[in-house]
Parts: C-alpha cells; sequence; structure tokens
C-alpha cells in the first residue's frame, strides 16, 4: 500500500492529522486530483476534531465561497474564532479583519485590535500592519503615531510593503517620528520595488514636490 492509499485509510479511520493532510492534498493537487470540494470534506472532519489548521482552512474557504459553498462571512468567522481561540496567529489576523470591515460579525474595532494584537504578538506581519493602521487612524485604540511607527517599522523590516510605504507616510508629515524626507523616501522605494501602487504614487508625488521646493526662488518685497 502506498503513501497516499495509507493516508486515506487513516483519515476513513477517523485520524485528524491525516484528515488535514488528505485535505491538504487534494486542495493542492499533491499526488490526488485537485479537487476542492474533497478537500473541505476532508478539512471539515479534521475541523469538528478541533484541528487547528483545518479550522483555519474551512474558514478560508467559506470566506471565498470555494469547495462548493457560497461565500459565507458568518461561518468563516466561526471557525476563524476557533482556531484563533487556539492561538493560531493567521486566524488572530482573519478574524481581526472580519471585525474590522464588519463581515460576518458586528463591526468593532476595539475587538479588531484585540485579535490583532494577538497575532501581532506572536510575529504576524500582517497583524503588526493592521494593527499599525488603527493606531494611526485611532481606531478601536487611542490614536498613536508612534506606535503605528513602530508597528510599521517591524513588519516593513520584513518586507510588507504596504507597511513600508505607510512607514514613508509618518516619515513625510512627521507623525510619530521626525519629519525625514529621505527616509520616507527611502520606505517609498523600498514598497514601490514590491509594485505596490501607492508607494509608487508616492514615490512620484515626492521627488515632484522636493524638486519643486529646490528651484523656488525667493522673493524681495
Amino acid at each position: 500500500m502506498d503513501d497516499l492509499a495509507q493516508l486515506l485509510k487513516a483519515a476513513k479511520a477517523g485520524e485528524a492529522e491525516a484528515q488535514f493532510q488528505a485535505a491538504y492534498a487534494y486542495e493542492n493537487g499533491e499526488g490526488l486530483s485537485k479537487s476542492d470540494r474533497k478537500a473541505l470534506r476532508w478539512y471539515l472532519a479534521a475541523a469538528k476534531q478541533n484541528h487547528v489548521k483545518a479550522q483555519l482552512s474551512v474558514g478560508y474557504f467559506y470566506y471565498n465561497g470555494l469547495g462548493g459553498v457560497s461565500e459565507d462571512y458568518e461561518e468563516a468567522a466561526a471557525w476563524y474564532r476557533r482556531a484563533a481561540e487556539q492561538g493560531d496567529m493567521t486566524a488572530q489576523n482573519n478574524l481581526g479583519v472580519l471585525f474590522h470591515l464588519g463581515k460576518g460579525v458586528e463591526k468593532d474595532p476595539a475587538a479588531a485590535a484585540k485579535w490583532f494584537a494577538l497575532a501581532a504578538e506572536q510575529g504576524s506581519i500582517d497583524a503588526q500592519t493592521n494593527l499599525g493602521l488603527l493606531y494611526d487612524r485611532g481606531e478601536g485604540v487611542d490614536q498613536d503615531y508612534a506606535k503605528a511607527a513602530d508597528l510599521y517599522r517591524k513588519s516593513a523590516a520584513a518586507g510588507s510593503a504596504r507597511a513600508q510605504n505607510n512607514l514613508g507616510l509618518l516619515y513625510e508629515s512627521g507623525d510619530g517620528v521626525e519629519r525625514d524626507l529621505e527616509e520616507a523616501a527611502k520606505w517609498y522605494e523600498l514598497a514601490a520595488a514590491q509594485n505596490y501602487a501607492s508607494a509608487k504614487l508616492n514615490c512620484k508625488r515626492l521627488a515632484k514636490s522636493t524638486a519643486d521646493a529646490e528651484e523656488a526662488i525667493p522673493l524681495r518685497k
């Protein structure tokens, strides 16, 4: 009996990890014919046994309407919450996004901040950026540009183009950091190099405004 046959046998016997691995194989077409429907079936089987990554995957399928189900944000939120409560940082970030957007749950910026913070503490780059945005805007938390800058800097250093662009904006405005147009340009350029559209526009805008300032001629009364 080959490895896949043994895997499916274990999945059918009710082993949660085997069910998760079978689902993953079906989802990605690894050794088995790609089938989102079969993937969801096995993810659900494992998720009902409290397999945290399976719960995360079921949430993803419902959020995106995959595997023969319609988009269902409430169902996605329920599964993300189960995984988030077990400490999965991706699920915590995703649940935060749903609270931030009001999808599948009542819009609640404070709850979004709570889940982003839990994920950020575990090193989630997306959550660090998302929490930074809440501090930047004062949504669900007291506005604090310095905290926003610190969070953006962490995820920017890890390569997040969105955080790099947002950090550039703070350096350009001088909010939470000392105003530094060269530093702003640096972060915009790093984000633009990743084809982040807003950063490309900010690079051009900053370069033009700097050039205009250099070309200005002082007048006498």
